[in-house]
């Protein structure tokens, strides 16, 4: 009986210490929010529905991606957004499948932080308009990929990406002084492409937007065909 209590000491002691090194794991992970788009309940639990246009809710999960779709020849401006409205500081990352689009075709895959229409963090990836294209000497298989803030200040810069890859897209918000404002870093595939100090502190917050969306801004002519997008996941870290 001695040595049966001492052997249930000894494991309950190797459980506690098992349990403790897995919460430490979850601590040093730092990740305050994880979507893999493969849970209808996680989904419904933590995002909803924000297209525009009258546009049809027009997504699904797709072989554990989350897939969205919009129709030729409309303005479609299809999205989901985060149901919790209080993100800031650390680093949202999205990996997406930046399938082809023909040259020109008004499509946008958003990546995206909204607070309101003056405090807003965009990745949006589309063909490009033409004149664009032509400036970044992009090749066929180039999509257009802009970092935008659009406003506080307004900043708006093209970068090439290929077409048909996953990638992965983070944008970073940084305090990097005490009592500063944002600084926001825009990378792509882990490469830093801009870096921003915005005129609005860490008093303004976030919901997370995943979209796709018949833009203007991102090609010469409506899409006279169906387009969809694929998004695999999204996390954000401190």
């Amino acid at each position: 009986m001695k040595y049966t209590c001492c052997f249930l000491i000894l494991v309950t002691l190797i459980s506690c210490l098992e349990s403790e090194d897995n919460a430490s794991i979850t601590i040093i992970d730092h990740t305050i929010f994880t979507e893999n788009f493969n849970n209808q309940i996680h989904i419904d639990e933590f995002w909803e529905d924000t297209s525009q246009n009258e546009s049809p809710m027009n997504y699904a999960i797709n072989n554990g991606n989350f897939k969205i779709t919009t129709r030729a020849n409309e303005v479609d401006r299809v999205k989901i957004k985060t149901k919790k409205e209080d993100f800031g500081l650390g680093r949202y990352t999205w990996r997406i499948y930046t399938s082809e689009r023909t040259i020109g075709d008004r499509n946008s895959i958003g990546a995206f932080l909204y607070s309101d229409d003056d405090h807003e963090l965009d990745f949006e990836i589309g063909s490009g308009k033409t004149e664009v294209r032509n400036t970044l000497n992009a090749e066929e298989d180039d999509l257009v990929v802009y970092c935008t803030s659009q406003n506080f200040p307004f900043i708006s810069t093209p970068f090439l990406i290929k077409h048909n890859q996953w990638h992965t897209f983070s944008i970073e918000l940084l305090q990097e002084e005490t009592d500063s404002n944002y600084t926001v870093k825009w990378y792509v595939d882990g490469a830093l492409l801009q870096t921003q100090v915005l005129d609005y502190s860490t008093e303004t917050v976030f919901s997370v937007y995943c979209s796709l969306e018949n833009l203007n801004f991102i090609g010469d002519q409506l899409p006279s065909q169906e387009y969809s997008v694929l998004f695999d996941s999204f996390k954000l870290e401190e």
